[in-house]
């Protein structure tokens, strides 16, 4: 099937660009339970971290994707699976998107796991995309496989925290009914948008999501309330927020694109 062209919008594409510095506020919160909003990071006290580590996507990737598919058939499919990845470290394809080792060989031990951070995920996005681009699934209908998603998040987070982890930080996803590719696919003349042009029902699914997510931390952190310090990402309302506002984040985004020019001419 032949894909339409993006929809792309000046805001969603400035949500995209800043989503690294969004990461970095939300998580600066201090204090103990959970949190999810700017104003709360900004009112609590900095925590200072002696390390970060990160779960959840390609640019960390580690081959865990070779471990948990069995597919021969799938795996032959993805592209890390065949040269030139893996040429310089391993000697091999790896099932690592790059050509040799990651940020994360590099960092990482046992005395830091206490005093660092942890970001575990955004996780559910590509569950969720499967279903809805690959499979057909309605939004309401891939609602059913949230309590399924959300446990693994919640399994997850449990085993990081038997491994040492006291600082742990769970992501919502994104708003999928204002994502470029959604709104391409399913944003016609029919659509049920909202006054920020986002498809309602992707929303739903998007909110029913991060609701149950938002449950499972909290329940976790009373639990561990003693040894851990839990903190639910917001980037479902922060990302929207930029949807419909856009103008306020012209600032962050000069920012975050004069540190990226910054950081390229030092490589």
């Amino acid at each position: 099937m032949k894909l339409p062209s993006l929809y792309l919008r000046p805001s969603l594409l400035m949500a995209s660009l800043v989503i690294q510095l969004i990461t970095v506020v939300v998580a600066s919160g201090g204090g103990s339970g959970t949190t999810s909003s700017t104003a709360a990071a900004a009112a609590a006290p900095t925590k200072k971290y002696n390390a970060m580590f990160t779960f959840g996507d390609s640019m960390d990737e580690t081959g865990n994707i070779c471990v948990g598919s069995s597919n021969k058939t799938e795996l032959n499919v993805l592209t890390c699976t065949h040269p030139p990845y893996g040429e310089t470290y391993f000697g091999r394809p790896s099932c690592r998107w790059c050509d040799g080792r990651v940020v994360v060989d590099f960092v990482g031990c046992k005395g830091y796991v206490r005093k660092s951070l942890f970001m575990f995920g955004a996780y559910g996005g590509n569950d969720y995309n499967v279903q809805l681009l690959e499979r057909g699934l309605t939004p309401e209908q891939a609602m059913n496989y949230t309590p399924k998603i959300v446990g693994a998040i919640a399994n997850g987070v449990v085993k990081l925290i038997a491994l040492g982890a006291v600082h742990v930080v769970v992501p919502g996803i994104f708003p999928t009914g204002c994502l470029p590719i959604f709104l391409s696919l399913f944003g016609d003349g029919d659509a049920d948008l909202d006054d920020a042009g986002c498809l309602k029902a992707y929303n739903l699914l998007t909110k029913y999501h991060n609701s149950m997510l938002r449950k499972q931390v909290e329940a976790l952190q009373r639990r561990h309330r003693n040894s851990t310090r839990l903190m639910y990402a917001d980037y479902y309302g922060l990302v929207y927020q930029m949807v419909q506002e856009p103008h306020k984040f012209v600032c962050m985004m000069t920012f975050w694109m004069l540190g990226s020019f910054l950081m390229l001419q030092k490589c």
